[in-house]
């Protein structure tokens, strides 16, 4: 029991496991936790179905464009 959490931005390939992999445990845990995924990687062929695109933010992006994504995610599919 810490500060809330509202959101996890994590990179598809990490140096010893999956974006994705960690994602599937982050929501085994917390289901509607929103997950923002970011990747330099433009072949994400490994992770078809697993990542939407409006879970994805392409590297590199610029600050404005991570924070609207970020309130995108926060704020909901209704807002």
């Amino acid at each position: 029991h810490g500060p809330a959490v509202d959101l996890v931005l994590t990179d598809v390939q990490l140096p010893d496991a999956s974006g994705v992999e960690l994602a599937r445990r982050i929501r085994e845990l917390r289901p509607g936790l929103p997950i923002l995924f970011m990747s330099g990687n433009h072949d994400l062929s490994g992770a078809a179905g697993a990542i939407r695109t409006e879970d994805l933010v392409e590297k590199p992006f610029d600050l404005g464009t991570l924070a609207e994504r970020i309130r995108a995610r926060v704020a909901g599919p209704n807002a």
